[in-house]
C-alpha cells in the first residue's frame, strides 16, 4: 500500500503520532502518512487529538475540522472522518480503538500513544531547566547534560511540521 512503510528498530506494540514532520501515525513497526491517511479532514482531526492534553469533545473536533463550514449534520460526518481514519490504520494494525479512541467526553488518542511534539517538549523544559540550574549556581558544569537536552529537543523536527 502506498505510503505504509516498515520502521526497522521500533518497538513492538509501541504507537506513535508524529506531526513535527509529515503526519505519522507508526504502529508496531509499520507507518503510514500522507493521504493514506485519508483526507485532510482525517489527518485535522488526528492532529487536533495528538495536541490536546485528553479528550476533545465532539463539538469541538467538528469545529477544528470544518472551522466556518460545518456541516448540519456534523455529528455523522464526524463519525465518518474518525471511522475513515480508524479504517486507514487498519492496514498497518491499528486500526479500531488502538489509537483513537471513543470516551464519554469525546475522542482522545488510545491511552499509551506517544506524540513526538509533546516529546520535544519535555527535552525544551529539561534543557531550559538546566540551563537554569547552571546559571543559578554560577557555574559551567552540567554544560552536557544541557547539550544532550537540546540535542533531543532538535532532533525531534526532521522536516516540515504538519505536511
Amino acid at each position: 500500500m502506498r505510503n505504509v512503510c516498515v520502521m526497522p528498530g521500533s518497538e513492538r506494540g509501541h504507537t506513535g503520532v508524529q506531526i513535527l514532520d509529515a503526519v505519522t501515525v507508526t504502529h508496531r513497526g509499520l507507518s503510514m502518512s500522507g493521504q493514506a491517511l485519508g483526507g485532510r479532514r482525517a489527518r485535522v482531526a488526528l492532529v487536533a487529538l495528538a495536541l490536546a492534553e485528553g479528550p476533545v469533545p465532539a463539538d469541538r473536533l467538528a469545529a477544528v475540522i470544518w472551522a466556518d463550514d460545518l456541516p448540519a449534520t456534523w455529528p455523522a460526518a464526524l463519525r465518518g472522518v474518525v471511522s475513515g481514519l480508524r479504517s486507514a490504520l487498519a492496514a498497518i494494525g491499528a486500526g479500531g480503538q488502538l489509537v483513537i479512541a471513543t470516551t464519554p467526553a469525546g475522542y482522545r488518542l488510545a491511552p499509551g500513544a506517544e506524540v513526538d511534539v509533546r516529546a520535544a517538549a519535555t527535552a525544551v523544559r529539561s534543557a531550559v531547566r538546566l540551563n537554569g540550574q547552571g546559571r543559578h549556581r554560577g557555574r559551567a558544569g552540567g554544560g552536557a547534560a544541557r547539550c544532550r537536552a537540546v540535542r533531543r529537543a532538535a532532533a525531534a523536527r526532521r522536516g516540515r511540521p504538519l505536511a
